[in-house]
């Protein structure tokens, strides 16, 4: 397996990116959620670079790329985060103390 990888951190970057791509036998690309990559002017780029080469995208979040032709998304769910995020700050701001509340998340499996 070859893997190259490709600096986009602007979109002229992206676009060169690209170009380079263009002529590689590539099996996939790996598409990182970094700001560029989710802006609504760069996702379809990036999407017409993989239909037309018939390419799966991976990304590491769940997002506007990968519902636009993602194949496999390893990330963490946003709504679980947030859900998880609301008990412990909650648990933090109802403990009698904040040394209490540290100990006992220790503790917690949830």
């Amino acid at each position: 397996m070859t893997v190259r990888f490709w600096q986009t951190g602007t979109e002229g970057a992206l676009a060169a990116a690209l170009a380079s791509a263009t002529d590689l036998p590539l099996d996939a690309l790996f598409v990182t959620s970094g700001t560029i990559h989710s802006l609504a002017e760069i996702r379809p780029k990036i999407a017409e670079f993989v239909l037309k080469r018939r390419l799966p995208v991976l990304t590491d979040f769940v997002g506007a790329l990968f519902a636009e032709g993602g194949v496999l998304a390893y990330s963490a769910d946003p709504h679980e985060l947030a859900i998880r995020t609301a008990h412990f700050v909650d648990r933090i701001l109802r403990a009698p103390n904040p040394e209490t509340s540290r100990s006992s998340s220790r503790r917690s499996t949830h």
